[in-house]
């Protein structure tokens, strides 16, 4: 019976260790590249730029530019990423599936997952001013349509305003998120009804076309807080 659980559990090790994501560089994919494509891979390189409009951001890895695409990641990744200069030389790892460009032979991007520093810690949330509701009534044209930063706990959400609203000392704020990722509207709407979790909301402030004096954030980040 011994035996049979050890040949078991060196099974189940073995099973776990060719699932983990295998760390690749740019050079085993070139010359390999149906070993890699269309799966799960792990790549490092330093921060070259971001591209906002595309929703990516390019690794340089020993002078192979890798493309990265960052719609999946949580917002404050993507805070992470829009904040980095151009050729920081930050060096990142990411995670994600390899994929194959469709008009370009023998070049290659990358669907992330996850995104980790140097020493294996996730970015952290940018240190943004935080806004208060009551600042923007006393002067909105200091404000709006500007980008903000807001903090305050959750209300309620609306699937299909795709929205959510939070408060933020008894003013009630409705924060659009169509333009968030996938990963980032499913945990927002997986939230309980008042539940009064913490989250700070980063996005452009705008009016209501029916209501001038009352404003809405139309999110580019959300950071829902443990």
């Amino acid at each position: 019976m011994k035996n049979v659980l050890c040949i078991m559990t060196l099974l189940a090790m073995t099973v776990t260790a060719h699932s983990q994501p295998k760390e690749v560089s740019y050079a085993d994919i070139v010359s390999d590249p149906s070993s890699y494509v269309g799966k799960p891979i792990v790549m490092e390189g330093t921060f070259a730029y971001a591209e906002p409009m595309r929703e990516s951001f390019t690794i340089d890895q020993n002078g192979a530019l890798i493309e990265v695409f960052y719609r999946d990641l949580p917002g404050s990744d993507k805070e992470f990423l829009l904040a980095q200069q151009q050729y920081s030389k930050t060096l990142l790892t990411v995670s994600g599936i390899l994929k194959q460009y469709t008009n370009k032979k023998h070049s290659y991007f990358v669907n992330a997952t996850s995104l980790r520093l140097e020493n294996g810690a996730a970015p952290a949330p940018s240190s943004l001013g935080l806004v208060a509701y009551s600042e923007i009534l006393s002067n909105p044209g200091r404000y709006v349509r500007k980008p903000v930063t807001m903090k305050g706990s959750f209300v309620y959400s609306e699937p299909l305003r795709q929205s959510f609203s939070f408060d933020q000392g008894g003013n009630i704020i409705e924060v659009l998120i169509s333009d968030l990722s996938r990963i980032d509207r499913e945990a927002i709407f997986s939230q309980k009804k008042h539940s009064r979790k913490a989250v700070t909301v980063s996005g452009e402030l705008l009016p209501y076309v029916n209501s001038a004096a009352k404003y809405y954030i139309n999110a580019s980040s959300v950071i829902l807080e443990n």
